[in-house]
């Protein structure tokens, strides 16, 4: 009885576009972590899949570090979505260490890297590197930007130590 009449008031308010039954309106996924000198974690809002490893004396003072997830980007082979994180330009006196999940594995001849993603063209972050017992994707990072995790042509992917191998630009592939 009583169930009928509120499906109809959701459905009443849904036609007058109101709250979040509006299709053309997106909730933000955002998370907003308060870090000091002391160090800590701050996690994305989709379940953790992104996850800021500040070591103490990283930050001088204490920051409210914000970390949304941008999934509408349009980056070149893009496996994830765009961690954005916040405030813009914040430098760290010590490196901090970006986690992201990652579903599957590269494909043969590829590699899992993670990337600046708020430039023309993605910058793979030196030293990142696919942790696949973990399905994840690390890198040290010395400032904030948006940042996802990309799949890149890896020359040298099938090559033994000491193999000769062609190094080629990790962005045009």
């Amino acid at each position: 009885p009583c169930g009928g009449a509120r499906l109809r008031a959701v459905a009443f308010l849904c036609a007058l576009g109101v709250g979040a039954c509006r299709s053309d309106h997106v909730l933000p996924e955002l998370t907003v972590t308060k870090l000091d000198a002391s160090g800590g974690v701050a996690k994305s809002a989709d379940l953790g899949r992104a996850e800021l490893r500040v070591p103490a004396g990283a930050l001088g003072a204490s920051v409210e570090i914000s970390i949304a997830v941008v999934r509408d980007a349009t980056v070149k082979n893009l496996r994830t979505p765009v961690y954005d994180l916040g405030p813009d330009g914040l430098a760290f006196q010590k490196p901090v260490e970006l986690r992201v999940h990652v579903d599957g594995t590269p494909q043969a001849g590829r590699r899992l890297a993670l990337a600046r993603t708020d430039t023309t063209r993605p910058e793979v972050v030196a030293g990142s590197r696919f942790v696949a017992a973990d399905t994840i994707v690390t890198g040290e990072l010395t400032h904030f930007s948006a940042y996802g995790v990309v799949e890149v042509y890896d020359a040298c992917g099938d090559k033994a130590c000491g193999d000769s191998c062609t190094l080629c630009d990790p962005t045009d592939g």
